[in-house]
């Protein structure tokens, strides 16, 4: 197992990553036809009074949702297998780093889950639409630039909180993930040492280690859970202010005559589609800190493992036993 082995999985997986990149960029690209369909609907079928343009505009949008629907379930479908493919190539290094170490721990094998849970989770899915956020952005613009106007002072608005979240929480993340991973190490020396734990009476000693280190890790997850709840709210608030925003400024300017009452509706969805991305990452930071950790472990202990001295390789044992001058 060497550095060059883990250097060699992330170059094996780029071509994997390149496809759920224009996946993700061919879904954000449909998803722009829920708003062409509302700014079509009342801006053509309804002062025409066509109905065979309502059914066909209702059957291409139809097709078009399903075609997102099947590519959304295949991008899933890739970030699974990936996570599963990741941890069945470092897996077992991983698990061999963990036993080859003083003292034995899983540590290694932990951090590459971090990296799994994130892939198969809820929270990798902004950063797979977060490079896509300047299309429904200029989308906004077409349509009137106050609108993209709007948008860009939003989505600046709500990368700001989510900056501040993360200068406020990182510390003490790092922090009670070491105090957590102390606390599963007593344990396990404990488990592994079982006999002679009971035989030393050393079961009250290390159950007041375990206790001090999981308290302190909890004391922290507390506080981080809580400092995330108070972000999550403002951008909660935020983000339901921006949608009035919206609403409002269209109304303003179809009353002067600048754009079309279908125009409200479809910028109203855009500027949901554009600052989802920014709202969940927010929502699932702790998974995203959780990934980012791991990823840092994980080349930490492949940069330690390379950087040791090579071991004197030794001989098998034979089982054979010499007796000289008995």
């Amino acid at each position: 197992m060497s550095k060059s082995h883990f250097s060699d999985v992330l170059r094996r997986i780029r071509p994997s990553l390149l496809a759920v990149a224009v996946f993700s960029f061919l879904i954000n690209l449909l998803a722009v036809v829920t708003s062409l369909y509302m700014m079509l609907l009342f801006d053509r079928v309804m002062p025409s009074g066509s109905m065979p343009t309502l059914l066909w505009l209702t059957v291409i949008a139809c097709a078009a949702l399903l075609v997102m629907g099947l590519l959304d379930a295949i991008r899933t479908a890739t970030v699974n297998r990936l996570g599963a493919w990741i941890e069945a190539q470092l897996g077992p290094d991983l698990i061999d780093l963990g036993l080859g170490s003083t003292p034995a721990s899983l540590a290694p094998y932990d951090a590459l889950l971090k990296i799994k849970y994130f892939l198969g989770g809820q929270a990798v899915y902004p950063l797979l639409d977060a490079p896509w956020m300047p299309l429904f952005i200029f989308l906004l613009f077409l349509m009137h630039p106050w609108f993209g106007w709007l948008a860009l002072a939003s989505g600046l608005a709500l990368l700001s909180l989510a900056l501040v979240n993360d200068l406020l929480t990182r510390r003490e993340t790092e922090a009670a993930g070491a105090l957590m991973m102390r606390s599963r190490q007593v344990v396990e020396t404990a488990m592994r040492n079982a006999d002679v734990t009971r035989a030393m009476r050393m079961s009250g000693s290390l159950s007041r280690r375990w206790e001090e280190h999981n308290a302190a890790g909890l004391g922290l997850q507390v506080r981080i859970a809580d400092t995330s709840a108070l972000i999550a709210g403002l951008t909660k608030f935020l983000r339901l202010s921006i949608q009035i925003a919206i609403l409002g400024l269209g109304v303003y300017l179809a009353l002067k005559g600048e754009i079309s009452a279908g125009s409200i509706i479809a910028a109203s969805i855009l500027l949901a589609k554009a600052l989802a991305p920014v709202e969940l990452a927010i929502a699932s930071w702790k998974q995203l800190v959780s990934a980012r950790q791991g990823y840092r472990q994980l080349a930490r202990f492949y940069r330690e493992r390379t950087g040791q001295r090579a071991r004197t390789p030794l001989p098998a044992p034979t089982g054979l036993v010499t007796l000289e001058e008995v």
